[in-house]
């Protein structure tokens, strides 16, 4: 098969181009979707807000949620910024919690209300964290700066995709910490386009294909092996 020599915000254009209205994902329990093209559009408009608030290249931001459509569009719009995801355990308490969210100094966090009090039971451990980006709003007497999810979006709609090498890291993946401390593992562009190469490859998928994702998005297969193949 020919491989895919952009990286993942450059990935993302050509989904829009190629594709358009094409369905892209599907929440199953709740019927929500997105197509291709609503896609790219969501994630340039999060992406510029983001770079609003002072989201730069090279930046560690942290994802703390359940599997939704958000979680995608954030995911995204820090690859076209060049910033670097930090796919966070949304099981991890206590220690574990502290040290994902330590190890990368990052200063900002995409999450939600339901994980409030687990971060509240650590909050005078967490060294950097101040900014809390939520899709429901957030307990106010943690200290930290609350924006709403939704207040992100820019009116900017433009494609900011980087140009930047596929060898670039862009995301942080935690091991589950079965044999000692929980490792976070850098990913680049490339090694994320190759993981889902590989299954259309094994599984040999077409776009009669749909797949089905019953894992959680912070883990390599449903971010990887499932939804980027798709």
């Amino acid at each position: 098969m020919q491989l895919t020599s952009m990286n993942l915000g450059q990935l993302v254009e050509d989904w829009a181009l190629r594709f358009g209205d094409c369905v892209m994902v599907e929440e199953v329990e709740t019927d929500r979707h997105t197509t291709y093209h609503r896609f790219n559009h969501d994630v340039n408009r999060f992406a510029h807000g983001l770079k609003a608030r002072g989201v730069q290249d090279g930046d560690y931001v942290g994802i703390m949620l359940d599997n939704c459509l958000e979680y995608l569009v954030a995911s995204y719009a820090l690859k076209k910024l060049g910033a670097i995801e930090v796919s966070m355990n949304c099981n991890f308490r206590g220690p574990a919690l502290v040290r994902m969210l330590n190890l990368t100094g990052l200063t900002t966090l995409v999450t939600e209300a339901k994980f409030a009090d687990p971060i509240a039971d650590v909050r005078r451990e967490i060294d950097t964290l101040s900014h809390i980006i939520s899709l429901d709003g957030f307990r106010s007497d943690l200290g930290f700066d609350v924006t709403l999810f939704d207040d992100v979006y820019s009116e900017r709609t433009d494609n900011c995709a980087r140009e930047d090498d596929q060898t670039q890291v862009c995301l942080i993946l935690f091991t589950s910490g079965t044999t000692g401390v929980s490792k976070g593992c850098e990913l680049p562009h490339r090694s994320s386009i190759r993981a889902a190469e590989s299954m259309i490859e094994a599984f040999a998928l077409t776009s009669e294909d749909a797949v089905y994702s019953p894992y959680p998005l912070f883990h390599c297969a449903a971010a990887q092996y499932d939804c980027l193949a798709a």
